[in-house]
């Protein structure tokens, strides 16, 4: 009898050795996915994580993701208003996640998901993305340009530190990066290490803010009425009042065009990165941005209903330039004025 037991558990011992052999055998790949609703609508902005883990990916803007597992994983799915979807990986090329409706967010089951979003909403998620790219070694890490280039094609000479919003302005975790902005190309940079660049997908970020060392806070957004993609800078941001201020930032390198025929002399002998800034006034009662230059006449046409005020304030500034500031502080006025 013990001969036979000793037998059993050998046969036990080395088939639960041969399971777990077999098991890490099983390698993760890439899969790719996307999530829809019922409807066959693309969801966008769903965390993915792999069960068991805590870190995953989000989908983009037309669902799809993609994501490192075992086949024999499962993925959970979250999406703000739907409900919590479990769903095996397997062997499909295309992992597809159909997503229902939530009836309630208010019971247990939604207060699960949240903070299982809240857990899944990793820079990371943003930076393992199809669209974002990779950058090792010295490119585009020289911020102060070459010699004899004036100006730079980057907001700041050397990493900020940077604040990331998302669109259900939910903060993203950015731990242990720090930020730039390539002006030319439009992009949002990141680092971990000053050796690796990554250009960041932006198509799920509403707002990226980078923190001067030096002090300030230069905030990026989504603003309605502008291109869906396009990020503005604020200058004035008040959702609790009449008016905001923002402004667009366009940057050119314009090469040396220095010519002399030894009497006349025109251009420069240098490379100059240009930077070009358009204004835009957003008013709470109308959907759509006002483009606005910096002249007196335009400006009070970008006012219909503030002249009072707007004459008021010029006549009290009349000494002054118009400038950027000069808008701020005039946009600030009416406000603080504004019944």
């Amino acid at each position: 009898m013990k001969r036979i037991l000793s037998v059993l558990a050998l046969l036990f011992i080395v088939s639960t050795v041969s399971q777990a052999q077999l098991d890490s055998t099983i390698k993760k790949k890439i899969f790719h996915g996307i999530v829809k609703n019922e409807k066959n609508k693309p969801i966008e902005n769903a965390s993915v994580i792999v069960e068991g883990d805590e870190k995953g990916t989000v989908s983009d803007n037309l669902g799809y993701f993609k994501i490192n597992a075992r086949p024999d994983a499962v993925l959970v799915v979250n999406a703000e208003g739907y409900e919590s979807s479990l769903t095996p990986v397997g062997n499909e090329e295309l992992v597809r996640i159909i997503m229902i409706k939530s009836k309630s967010l208010n019971d247990g089951e939604g207060v699960k998901m949240a903070k299982q979003q809240s857990v899944s909403n990793d820079f990371h998620n943003y930076i393992n993305t199809e669209s974002s790219r990779n950058y090792t070694g010295s490119y585009l890490t020289v911020f102060k340009g070459s010699e004899g280039t004036v100006g730079s094609r980057f907001l700041f000479d050397n990493w900020v530190p940077g604040k990331l919003i998302d669109k259900n302005d939910h903060e993203i975790i950015v731990k242990g990066f720090t930020f730039n902005y390539d002006k030319v190309g439009h992009k949002l940079l990141a680092t971990s290490n000053e050796k690796t660049i990554i250009e960041v997908e932006d198509s799920a970020i509403k707002s990226y803010s980078f923190f001067n060392p030096a002090g300030g806070e230069t905030v990026f957004k989504k603003v309605n009425g502008a291109d869906k993609n396009k990020f503005l800078i604020v200058l004035v941001d008040s959702p609790n009042k009449k008016y905001s201020l923002y402004k667009s930032l366009k940057t050119e390198l314009v090469k040396a065009n220095f010519t002399s025929n030894g009497l006349i002399q025109s251009g420069n002998k240098y490379d100059e990165y240009v930077d070009k800034f358009e204004y835009y006034i957003s008013d709470s009662s109308s959907p759509n941005l006002v483009k606005v230059d910096l002249k007196e006449k335009q400006i009070k046409k970008a006012f219909p209903n503030e002249q009072q005020k707007v004459n008021a304030f010029l006549a009290s500034h009349k000494e002054d330039k118009i400038n950027e500031s000069l808008l701020i502080e005039l946009i600030s006025y009416i406000n603080l004025n504004s019944n």
